[in-house]
């Protein structure tokens, strides 16, 4: 009886170590930074957040969507200020982000606020350090 136990716990235990070091919805991420127009209020950067965000909701093919303002003493930024992290599951889900009417819409109301001075893009397929 102990043994079944035993191999039950280990069995589980390989399980759940597997599952915590390997994430295999995401095939690519999608990271975009951006350098807001001086002058640009802590009120404006928020709603564009909001909407930005809201995007996780209405695209398919999302499966993480984090966002931050950079705090690095590296002071290596550029201005880059705010970065919006988005992991899909695979390269198509990233191409139909790209393309969605929801996503063009984004674009547009993006470019219309007046307060983006500059946009950086890197997508790239994570691989897990080892």
């Amino acid at each position: 009886m102990y043994k079944f136990i035993s191999k039950s716990i280990i069995s589980l235990l390989v399980f759940v170590s597997i599952a915590c070091t390997m994430d295999r919805t995401v095939g690519v991420k999608h990271l975009v930074m951006f350098k807001f127009k001086e002058g640009t209020s802590q009120q404006q950067i928020d709603e564009f957040t909001k909407e930005f965000v809201s995007l996780k909701d209405r695209i398919p093919g999302i499966v993480a969507f984090d966002y931050g303002v950079n705090n690095s003493p590296e002071k290596l930024n550029n201005g880059f200020t705010h970065i919006y992290a988005i992991s899909f599951s695979d390269n198509e889900a990233r191409d139909t982000y790209l393309t969605h009417p929801e996503h063009e819409k984004f674009t547009e109301y993006a470019g219309g606020t007046g307060i983006i001075q500059e946009v950086f893009v890197l997508d790239y397929p994570p691989i897990e350090a080892k």
